[in-house]
């Protein structure tokens, strides 16, 4: 099956800076495949399915079979779940049908049965919605306003996946999660529900409008703002905070997602894990520049516990640590080691040391006892009656 394939293949993983492009693309075509594999399964009738999971199911499930490709997938995909398209019952006007407003009507207003476009053929990604459902009143209406912003997101948001860059990072998002979590047990799971990967694959779309932020003749910038504004959709939505001047490697996982804060001038390496809760923040210094580094920087295959907090823009987390559930970060810490409490640093392998009491320095493993004889045992004799 095409789908147990392209799991397999994104467990197996890959080097996620490394490979070449067209690995990259060849793996992101294996993984689309078995995502239209899986949808169409979902659609297929079986005894057991109740009327409510039916319905339930089908929007997912044809939200994927309209897709071109992975990166367009993961655009409508994020685009509909901002915008609660299928919750609100509104028609999407831009994909590769017009829902219901062929055939029907949508708000209290007949709409045509064919053509779907005025002058023929159905409306299609890219149209911006014009003549929409043959030109129906009320379907133009369902398809501007939230509408017309969604098709802008998924517009921006499915040409930043299909970069280079963008599918790389997409595709090593995937192979994170299905190696990092026993509960993704199929393709469409994280690419439909798992709200981690959601969040940031919205960041990214955020990241690359943020770099875009050069100022207009006005002084304002609108790549910064709309940056801004799908920050809040995540945390509106997600519950996750990430400022879209973060910087994120290939390969990383928010597991949860839930309550993580991270900076805007945060750095996280590549194949990172991150636990809900966690906090990359600044020390809380006033900076006279606003784009002084300010937040952390973490490094290549960490893992960040839940409910972690490392602060300030001159630590830097080395390659392969591990912090601890709750550890409180404010000091650099070096390759492999792992991090509990406030700042106690335990090299790979080593328990953790304990404080010394009296005059030892804080942090210093207490002193040895000398080994000693062992004292002689002496019986008590038995009284005699």
């Amino acid at each position: 099956m095409a789908s147990s394939r392209a799991l397999s293949m994104l467990r197996a993983g890959f080097d996620y800076g490394g490979a070449p492009d067209h690995e990259v693309r060849a793996l992101a075509s294996s993984v689309f495949a078995g995502a239209l594999e899986e949808a169409g399964a979902l659609l297929q009738p079986h005894a057991s399915n109740s009327a409510v999971a039916s319905a339930l199911v089908k929007p997912l499930a044809s939200e994927v079979r309209g897709a071109r490709d992975l990166p367009d997938l993961m655009a409508r995909v994020i685009a509909a779940r901002l915008t609660d398209r299928q919750k609100a019952g509104r028609p999407d006007c831009s994909g590769g049908s017009c829902g219901s407003c062929q055939g029907g009507s949508f708000g209290g207003a007949a709409s045509p049965a064919t053509p779907a476009r005025a002058g023929g053929g159905c409306c299609k990604a890219g149209d911006n919605n014009e003549g929409c459902c043959g030109g129906s009143a009320a379907c133009q209406a369902a398809c501007q306003g939230e509408d017309g912003w969604e098709a802008a997101l998924r517009k921006t948001a499915r040409e930043v996946y299909a970069s280079p860059g963008g599918l790389r990072a997409l595709v090593a998002d995937l192979s994170k999660v299905a190696i990092s979590d026993p509960a993704c047990g199929s393709l469409l799971q994280p690419l439909l529900l798992f709200k981690g990967f959601h969040a940031l694959a919205v960041h990214r779309v955020a990241h690359a409008l943020w770099q875009t932020g050069t100022a207009n003749a006005a002084g304002a910038a609108p790549g910064r703002t709309a940056a801004l504004l799908l920050q809040a959709k995540i945390s509106e939505k997600w519950g996750a905070d990430i400022h879209p001047g973060a910087k994120f490697g290939e390969g990383c996982m928010l597991d949860h997602a839930t309550g993580v804060v991270i900076g805007a001038t945060a750095e996280i390496g590549r194949d990172c894990y991150l636990l809900h809760g966690v906090t990359l923040g600044s020390s809380g210094k006033p900076v006279a520049d606003p784009e002084t580094k300010r937040h952390p920087s973490i490094g290549a295959g960490c893992i960040l516990g839940a409910g972690c907090t490392v602060l300030g823009g001159h630590v830097k987390v080395g390659d392969k640590v591990s912090v601890g559930a709750g550890a409180v970060v404010t000091k650099s810490v070096p390759d492999g080691a792992t991090v509990v409490g406030a700042n106690r640093v335990v090299r790979a392998g080593k328990a953790p040391e304990k404080r010394a009491k009296g005059k030892v320095g804080a942090g210093a493993a207490p002193p040895k006892p000398t080994p000693q004889a062992a004292a002689p045992c002496h019986v008590r004799p038995r009284s005699r009656l």
